[in-house]
């Protein structure tokens, strides 16, 4: 399918995986709003790339009693991740 749009995202080492996903996390939105979402392969036909090299993030965290009485340890958080992940790339 050939659409128009604007692609943005992050990258993000490994050892961040669980605060955030590790490797390369791009989303999409078409130029007339009406389709988006994760971005998992692409064919760029033209187009222009801005690299904005940060190294810090800045991250607020919920302080709800759902939130802060949720367990985030162990491997589930990856699991649950990798489950998202696959997910999206099926629908």
């Amino acid at each position: 399918m050939d659409v128009t749009g604007t692609i943005v995202g992050f990258r993000a080492p490994s050892y961040a995986q669980g605060m955030t996903v590790a490797g390369y996390h791009l989303h999409f939105i078409s130029s007339e709003h009406t389709q988006g979402g994760h971005v998992l392969d692409f064919t760029l036909a033209e187009g222009r790339v801005l690299v904005d090299q940060d190294t810090d993030i800045h991250l607020e965290m919920p302080t709800s009693p759902l939130f802060l009485g949720t367990p985030v340890s162990g491997d589930h958080v990856a699991d649950q991740i990798e489950a998202a992940e696959n997910a999206s790339r099926q629908s």
